[in-house]
């Protein structure tokens, strides 16, 4: 067993790769311990404070049946495993999942299994969140945790990002200027909503923070969950 480390968080890295997969989610999830915490949406993270820790790569993870024809993908992907730790929201975080119904409350109890919208909400002195097991299958966010390993760094905290292809970002546009777009999109979209527009396609990234404030956040979160026995040795 190695020893745990005293400050693990990764330097800045931009190595990403150029692929991209929308459509990942998850139906539900269970911790280790067998209690049940739905996975959020990439959507629900995004712009929020999280620690990533890569746990384990598989180069054809399987795709659910569900995914594949809800978007037409193909039955396997890339896909890193990983703990997701929610270290700040500014309050109470909820997040849509599709959950399964109970069967007291299908219309046939004794059919087939049936999914719906639900909500899962944290409250504010809930966090930091653990969430284990949270699935990563969007190329950019791939390639950043592909590089966070390859240095050798345990986990990384910062930002889930919506942006363009990393090629649009490398000759200079901004996460801010997908937000800025984003935001006409809907606007334009508001005061016409028969107007056909197209709106602007989202890339998934986590972009490492070198904030000092966000960083005493993650050791803070760090130095508790070692205390509670949260390890990095699987």
């Amino acid at each position: 067993m190695t020893a745990e480390p005293a400050d693990p968080f990764a330097s800045s890295t931009d190595a990403m790769d150029d692929l991209d997969d929308p459509f990942a989610t998850a139906d539900e999830a269970k911790s280790g311990g067998g209690k049940f915490t739905p996975w959020p949406r990439i959507e629900a993270l995004r712009d929020r404070l999280i620690v990533l820790v890569p746990r384990e790569f598989d180069k054809e993870a399987p795709v659910s049946e569900y995914l594949q024809k809800e978007f037409n993908l193909g039955k396997t992907r890339e896909e890193w495993k990983t703990d997701l730790v929610i270290l700040a929201s500014g309050g109470d975080f909820s997040y849509e999942y599709r959950g399964k119904v109970k069967d007291e409350d299908k219309a046939n109890p004794d059919g087939p299994d049936e999914y719906a919208e639900m909500t899962w909400t944290v409250t504010a002195d809930q966090l930091p969140y653990l969430i284990p097991g949270w699935k990563a299958s969007w190329g950019n966010i791939i390639g950043a945790l592909n590089a966070i390993t390859k240095a050798g760094k345990p986990m990384a905290f910062g930002r889930i990002r919506a942006g363009y292809a990393i090629a649009t970002m490398r000759k200079g546009k901004t996460f801010e200027d997908f937000r800025a777009e984003e935001e006409a999109y809907y606007a334009a979209l508001a005061a016409n909503p028969r107007a056909k527009l197209e709106k602007p396609a989202t890339r998934w990234h986590f972009e490492v923070s070198e904030d000092p404030k966000d960083k005493a956040l993650g050791l803070a979160w760090w130095k508790a969950a070692r205390a509670d026995g949260y390890t990095l040795n699987s």
